[in-house]
């Protein structure tokens, strides 16, 4: 039970550790489509921690023409509707190198 727990934590890292590269090689024209059509739709931690992810491997100059759209998924009640996600999400914005 131990190692099948692990192994899940192990694959949320690397899952984590990869939207970071997207974030850092694909073009946020790209990414924020289909990132924040997912946050949508699912409405879950699971995407925002994934967009939390790609965030943080963007480059600040490509980022900052989605920050409204980005800002408006996340900030909509059906989306974030956890305080706590809606800061560490705000947090992940304003660390974006």
């Amino acid at each position: 039970m131990f190692v099948e727990s692990e192994q899940c934590v192990c694959v949320c890292v690397k899952v984590l550790e990869c939207a970071e590269l997207v974030g850092y090689f694909v073009s946020a024209d790209i990414w924020c489509k289909m990132t924040l059509e997912q946050v949508q739709t699912s409405q879950s931690s699971a995407s925002l921690s994934v967009l939390a992810a790609v965030i943080r491997g963007s480059q600040s100059a490509q980022l900052s023409p989605h920050l409204d759209d980005i800002a408006a998924v996340i900030s909509h009640p059906n989306v974030c509707h956890l305080a706590d996600v809606r800061t560490h999400l705000l947090t992940y914005l304003l660390s974006v190198s």
